[in-house]
Formats: structure tokens, C-alpha cells, sequence
């Protein structure tokens, strides 16, 4: 269980009010599903271990961030049924493409936040 540190009311609001949480939610919703999907159809059992791995890694970052908006009271959208998607290996190589662009863009925009003082760091 993770324990989220209390906020400042301004803190606070700060967070809650970046229009991120929906899709933070979501992608790594959507991220789940592809990379569990692509996994079944690989036949060689380590690299589909792997893969498997990987997809309970990406549920596990949706489980995170859903604790972290309910920690802080923010409201979400209904969450969309998550499908299957048509083309496993194409939603995969999507996914890994997306994971590097979200991770340049958001650990950038959260140091330019930090240094900011957007963010204060404890």
C-alpha cells in the first residue's frame, strides 16, 4: 500500500487540476490489454513470460495511478470497456512506441514543473 503524502489545499489543487488523470488511466488501461494480447500469440514460452510480465506491469501502473486519483479526490470520466485490439502486434509496437514518447514528455514536464516551483519538492 502506498501512502500518500497530504497535501497543501494549493498542492493539492495543483495536481487535481493538470487534465492528465483520464488518460493516464486509460493508456496504461489500454496498454494492459494490447501487450496481454500480443503475448497469447507467442509461441516461445520465455519471450511470452516476458511479455505477460510486461502487461501485469502496465495493470499494475493503472492500479497506481486509479489509488493515486482516489487518494487525492480527483474525479475521472467512466473508463471505456477496454477491446481487444484487431492487429496485437501493431497495438504492441504502438504501445512500446507511446511508453518512450510519455516517458520523454512527462519526466521533462514534471523536472520544468519541479524547477518551476509548479511542484515543490519535500
Amino acid at each position: 500500500m502506498i501512502e500518500w503524502p497530504a497535501l497543501a489545499p494549493d498542492a493539492r489543487q495543483r495536481v487535481i487540476s493538470l487534465p492528465i488523470w483520464d488518460i493516464a488511466v486509460q493508456t496504461e488501461g489500454r496498454a494492459s490489454i494490447r501487450v496481454k494480447t500480443f503475448a497469447a500469440l507467442i509461441g516461445d514460452p520465455l519471450l511470452r513470460s516476458a511479455l505477460e510480465m510486461d502487461a501485469g506491469e502496465e495493470a499494475r501502473h493503472k492500479a497506481v495511478l486509479s489509488k493515486l486519483v482516489q487518494a487525492y479526490g480527483i474525479q475521472l470520466e467512466p473508463e471505456p470497456d477496454y477491446a481487444m485490439p484487431r492487429d496485437p502486434e501493431w497495438a504492441w509496437l504502438v504501445t512500446g512506441y507511446s511508453e518512450c514518447v510519455d516517458s520523454f514528455f512527462a519526466f521533462g514536464l514534471f523536472e520544468v514543473a519541479r524547477r518551476s516551483g509548479y511542484f515543490h519538492r519535500n
